[in-house]
């Protein structure tokens, strides 16, 4: 059984990961959004009562679809809710708001050389 006390680093790596993830999605940065996560990372939630599924590039072209001047009138918001680690993964739970919703993403990562997001998974809570 793993018992994994996390250290400075990677508490620090994964809060940035989590405002770089942020960043990139509301202002449409592709660039970001293809550091942040893995190649193979996919999307699932539910929005309005109905199940979205998707994959990296997809999630991209909807980010990219944001208008970035309207982004940063937006009342923007995020918080990290919850870190939990074990050996090399975690699972990170933010609430934010994005295109004026507020969502709870629950983003699980991995870590080769550095953190990266695998997985999405999100709803609407108003």
């Amino acid at each position: 059984m793993w018992s994994t006390i996390i250290s400075h680093s990677d508490f620090e790596q994964i809060i940035k990961l989590a405002h770089d993830y942020y960043d990139g999605m509301v202002r449409g940065r592709a660039d970001v959004l293809k550091r942040v996560f893995e190649p193979g990372a996919r999307f699932q939630g539910v929005r309005d009562g109905e199940q979205v599924r998707r994959g990296l590039p997809e999630f991209i072209a909807m980010a990219a679809s944001t208008d970035a001047a309207s982004s940063a009138a937006q009342d923007l918001a995020l918080t990290v809710d919850l870190i939990d680690v074990t050996g090399p993964i975690a699972l990170v739970k933010v609430t934010d708001r994005f295109r004026g919703r507020t969502y709870v993403d629950y983003l699980m990562l991995v870590k080769n050389r550095e953190w990266q997001i695998v997985n999405k998974t999100f709803t609407i809570i108003d």
